[in-house]
């Protein structure tokens, strides 16, 4: 029954999505238990936790805790996640109510396109497992062509109709307004712990349209008071202006 209503709620509320900054939120969470979100990844997702940073910043949003499963590989793609039987089973088989999926960067024409190819397989494996997809966009390495990044991502969820977890925006606009705050780590890839907190925020508020703002302390002691607060203005810009209805 709690399938079938969920089923019921993603049909309706397809039919009326639009452009990710136009994208209806995921079904609420069941009464008496919290999501099941299966987050598909590389290092990017799996960095400094990031999967349970948003199982906790879910309590803080006020919601029960999710279940997140993150299934994560280093270097992976979303092709090389379809030929994992684990990333299969965590769809197919794990009940899941949500699927963050991610891919590398994705700034060339080609990388832009497999994207597109493959998220869209995902998409249409995620709404027959009952589940909400969404795309959870990542940056490239720094000094990198962010923009097209940024652009396939849009393009992949307006082609497949999927939320947007729009990170690398707000990536985007700390290295313009606020390039003292250290979202990378020394290799200029991955984020440092401010940047895993800010995606987590990011993919939190998009997932239950909570506030940024409202979150709390960092997970980490490495955030200053004055870093925290810039990285949960920059998370509710980007959640405002892309990730929400």
């Amino acid at each position: 029954m709690r399938r079938s209503r969920i089923l019921l709620l993603a049909v309706t509320l397809l039919a009326c999505g639009g452009a990710p900054g136009n994208q209806v939120l995921p079904p609420p969470p069941p009464p008496g238990g919290g999501l099941k979100i299966v987050m598909l990844g590389n290092s990017l997702t799996e960095s400094w936790d990031i999967p349970g940073m948003v199982a906790d910043l879910a309590v803080r949003a006020g919601a029960a805790r999710p279940t997140v499963q993150a299934v994560t590989f280093a270097n992976y793609s979303l092709e090389d996640h379809w030929n994992t039987p684990a990333s299969l089973a965590a769809v197919d088989n794990g009940d899941p109510d949500v699927v963050v999926m991610q891919q590398g960067p994705s700034t060339l024409p080609e990388s832009g396109a497999h994207l597109l190819e493959w998220s869209g397989r995902w998409a249409a494996r995620t709404r027959a497992a009952g589940a909400r997809p969404g795309l959870y966009v990542v940056w490239p390495p720094l000094g990198g062509a962010i923009g097209n990044g940024i652009q396939h991502y849009t393009d992949a969820a307006n082609a497949h109709q999927t939320a947007l977890y729009p990170v690398a925006h707000a990536f985007r606009q700390l290295g313009i307004d606020h390039q003292d705050v250290p979202i990378y780590m020394p290799d200029g890839f991955h984020p440092s712990p401010h940047g895993a907190w800010l995606a987590a925020m990011i993919i939190t508020a998009v997932i239950y349209d909570a506030d940024p703002t409202t979150f709390g302390a960092p997970f980490s002691r490495d955030i200053t008071d004055e870093d925290a607060v810039t990285l949960r203005q920059a998370a509710k810009a980007a959640v405002t202006l892309y990730g929400r209805p």
